[in-house]
């Protein structure tokens, strides 16, 4: 029998009006309207914040989807889109990080006298431990408290980030951007989940995840002109300088905004009780940092994919992945103890697909930036600004898609609208070869 928390991500066409039906269709919107940095980790984060409604306490009930949401309390509009605008800083900020990186890459290369073929870990680092701890952040803010971790990682951007405006070497770079990658991944699931518990279901939620989602785009606009604007006219430490005060400033936001968590008055005594499983998140953390580094080391060199070391970590990557499979269905089937991630909610063929699918866009999208900037600077010769230039259409049409997939979520299939989304970044990235080359 299907977990029942699992239901509410089922019948994405349904059309009937019950309470259940729109709670599930409640939670297929905030699935599919965010979409920020990411990948298959964040996306299931988002699902089992949704599903799992963990009460203040540490413990989850066991009652059906719509009885979880109709306990949230009702939040008046301001207030709501004050919330929704606070936590789309982390949106915002981690995407501007990103983007503003993929402009100043050359730059930066350059003045810290890095080889071409590591300029991708100016990216890397920050996106190998942001992918890699979501999920255990995530479990985190479940159990001690969504509020303290988006605090605790806005802080730790703020720190981080100032530090590396300061790095002397490429290997001291890059490691201030692994632990910058740190706070972002505290970040971004806590206020996903923030909003999904602090919020009932119906219009305000569902505008104030809309508002939230356009926190990358308008994160990828904003990046692009500080990338393109500081790295030609100052430096490219002033970007960091500026992430450090926004990030601070968000996080005094947040601290007087975030609602408080209330203790449950009657928590469920039949319900499981929130551990953090510490073998699994070892397992997973381990092995997505081994898949991301063999992915990365094996597209860089002059040997690649022929470097002796490299089909050896994919061996142990699969092995540590299995063991997590294995680990994550034996804790949820075997012992009342709670997984890291329970294994169940893939039984559902629709959306397992749809995280691949998802999981594979991103790569795509994300790999696009990255040699698109090559293109731009090193083949075609453009400056910093013009490249800058280049690149703004792209976070445009995401400001303007997301507010209307937002009003079209509730009158058409998600799935539509994620089938429109792949087969756009596809011609995009088909019609960029066909550029010739200077004269």
């Amino acid at each position: 029998m299907r977990d029942p928390r699992v239901e509410s991500w089922l019948d994405l066409n349904s059309g009937t009006s019950t309470p259940e039906s729109l709670s599930r269709m409640s939670s297929m919107r905030i699935q599919t309207v965010e979409q920020s940095a990411v990948d298959l980790e964040q996306a299931t984060e988002k699902l089992r914040t949704v599903a799992d409604s963990p009460l203040s306490d540490g413990s989850t009930t066991n009652l059906n989807p719509y009885e979880e949401m109709s306990r949230i309390p009702p939040m008046p509009m301001a207030r709501a889109a004050g919330l929704a605008i606070t936590l789309m800083g982390a949106a915002f900020l981690n995407t501007l990080s990103v983007q503003a990186m993929v402009i100043a890459m050359p730059s930066i290369g350059e003045q810290l006298h890095m080889p071409p073929e590591r300029y991708q870990w100016i990216i890397t680092s920050y996106s190998l431990t942001f992918g890699c701890f979501l999920l255990l952040w995530g479990k985190v803010g479940d159990i001690y408290g969504k509020r303290m971790v988006f605090l605790l990682g806005g802080v730790w951007v703020a720190l981080t980030s100032l530090a590396t405006a300061f790095s002397p070497t490429e290997i001291a770079f890059d490691v201030l951007r692994a632990l910058s990658g740190l706070g972002a991944a505290a970040n971004v699931p806590a206020a996903i989940g923030i909003l999904g518990t602090s919020i009932p279901p119906g219009k305000v939620k569902n505008y104030s995840f809309a508002i939230y989602a356009a926190g990358a785009p308008l994160g990828a606009i904003s990046g692009t002109l500080i990338g393109g604007l500081l790295t030609q006219y100052a430096s490219w430490k002033w970007i960091f300088y500026l992430v450090a005060i926004v990030s601070a400033v968000i996080t005094v936001a947040a601290y007087f905004i975030i609602p408080r968590s209330k203790k449950a008055a009657n928590p469920d005594p039949t319900a499981r009780k929130m551990t953090l499983d510490w073998f699994g998140a070892l397992l997973i953390t381990t092995s997505l940092i081994l898949l991301i580094f063999t992915l990365s080391q094996g597209s860089t060199g002059h040997k690649g994919w022929e470097k002796p070391y490299i089909p050896s970590l994919v061996l142990v990557f699969v092995i540590l992945f299995m063991i997590f499979v294995g680990w994550e269905w034996w804790l949820e089937n075997k012992t009342e103890r709670e997984p890291l991630m329970r294994m169940s909610i893939w039984c559902h063929t629709g959306f397992t697909m749809s995280m691949i699918v998802t999981g594979f866009f991103w790569a795509s999208f994300n790999n696009y930036m990255v040699y698109a900037t090559f293109f731009y600077q090193d083949f075609l010769g453009l400056s910093p600004i013009n490249t800058t230039l280049r690149f703004l259409p792209t976070g445009i049409a995401g400001f303007l898609i997301t507010g209307v997939s937002g009003y079209l979520l509730s009158r058409v299939s998600g799935q539509y609208i994620l089938m429109v989304g792949v087969i756009c970044t596809t011609l995009s990235s088909c019609a960029v070869p066909q550029t010739h080359a200077p004269t």
